[in-house]
């Protein structure tokens, strides 16, 4: 008996020894949000460029961390800093990416082992007035830009998203808050990206596997005669995913003769999964130029894109693909183009709108030309009219989907029992 007993106390021993090591273990292995402010005045930066130039880094190593604690003095972007212990330098260096009142994000830890301490101190030298107190033992981390905040001027440089190592647990996340986001159309008063191009360039360019971008408006211009984008995302690895929603992409001012002109592109890359949701697209054409969205693989690689609930109007091509690319098009608008839907869509494609007869991919929605009535497509509103018959209450409900479920439209607005078609949702 006294043999079973000490027999049981040693398996119940083992077993919780064993899941304190794996909870400890996955704990390490989780991911925290570092969140950095984009704002006019008193953010973290003013502009989404000075943020990527700033955090740019391998969110993947073990050798990048962000801590919880609070911070003394000032700490500059990447300034070289050492770990402290009890008044005591554990010559365990790095590089302090950026510091919040809160957080701070270390690149090029000199271990990848060290066990951290609530307590210790990230010191700018052996500075006792410039460091930053821990206050758990850090995490891997996802790389968040929160555009937050009244917006009178426009931002206006080129945001380039490259030079990241990303993963599906540490990945790019850019999105504005309530305060800062327009409502579904256009406004000057919310965040807004006005980049003029004055040689062949995007707006945005998306280099980094796992991106993701949310409620920005984005506006591309150019001064001479240059292939304009909006988005153009360029992976070269098929392990990656790219998610867009709930964003305003337009033309400015353009030049005649202007070469490629396209809201949102992925071209000649491996992006292996791309989710478009909730987005408008409009004025993306020039003379016989100008696509809403274009998709393209490299030969022996295919992408996969589910896309839904997108508006897309004033464009010569509404959604351009190629054979590589196995698009799932679903609640979609597109208007005034020449043509809505060029390319070959997936089997399963359904409940999609073009005002041209026989244009839009659809399974079981019984649908010859549709107009669509918006509240005014000159001002850029393309919010449904109460009136509207072709896309009110004519969609599907994608709030299960198993690719891409969503509840709401541009506006945040919960999307009703019978889903409108498009951007909107009345």
């Amino acid at each position: 008996m006294n043999f079973q007993v000490i027999n049981f106390k040693k398996i119940i021993f083992l077993i919780v020894f064993i899941l304190l090591v794996f909870g400890i273990s996955n704990k390490a292995f989780a991911a925290t949000e570092f969140v950095s402010t984009i704002q006019q005045t008193g953010g973290d930066y003013a502009t989404l460029f000075a943020w990527e130039a700033a955090i740019n880094t391998d969110l993947t190593t073990s050798t990048t961390k962000v801590f919880s604690g609070s911070v003394t003095g000032t700490i500059a972007d990447a300034a070289g800093v050492t770990l402290w212990r009890s008044s005591t330098s554990t010559e365990i260096t790095g590089v302090s990416k950026h510091n919040t009142a809160t957080q701070i994000l270390i690149a090029s830890i000199s271990s990848s082992t060290y066990s951290f301490q609530v307590g210790d101190q990230w010191r700018v030298t052996a500075s006792t007035t410039n460091y930053f107190q821990i206050s758990d033992t850090g995490d891997s981390a996802i790389a968040t830009a929160k555009i937050d905040g009244s917006w009178t001027s426009a931002d206006t440089t080129v945001v380039a998203i490259v030079g990241w190592t990303t993963t599906s647990t540490n990945y790019i996340n850019i999105y504005t808050t309530a305060t800062a986001r327009h409502n579904g159309k256009w406004d000057t008063g919310k965040y807004r990206l006005e980049v003029t191009l004055s040689a062949d360039g995007s707006a945005v360019w998306v280099r980094e596997e796992f991106t993701k971008i949310d409620g920005l408006q984005i506006k591309a211009s150019n001064s001479s005669a240059v292939s304009t984008y909006g988005i153009f995302n360029f992976v070269d690895n098929v392990n990656s995913e790219l998610r867009i929603s709930n964003s305003i992409i337009k033309t400015g001012t353009l030049t005649a003769g202007s070469q490629n002109i396209t809201g949102l592109i992925s071209s000649g890359a491996r992006s292996n999964n791309n989710f478009l949701w909730n987005n408008i697209i409009y004025d993306f054409k020039n003379g016989t130029r100008g696509m809403g969205i274009y998709f393209g693989a490299d030969t022996g690689y295919n992408m996969v894109v589910h896309s839904y609930n997108n508006t897309i109007y004033n464009s010569v091509d509404g959604i351009v693909i190629n054979v590589r690319v196995n698009y799932f098009a679903k609640n979609n608008i597109v208007q005034g183009a020449n043509d809505g839907y060029n390319g070959t869509f997936a089997t399963s494609s359904d409940y999609n709108i073009s005002d041209i007869a026989g244009d839009a991919p659809n399974a079981t929605f019984a649908t010859t030309s549709k107009i669509v009535n918006f509240v005014s497509t000159s001002t850029g509103d393309f919010h449904l009219v109460s009136t509207d018959t072709s896309a009110k209450d004519t969609g599907t409900d994608l709030s299960a989907d198993p690719n891409l479920a969503f509840t709401t439209d541009i506006d945040g607005q919960t999307r009703g029992s019978i889903w409108d078609i498009g951007a909107d949702e009345l």
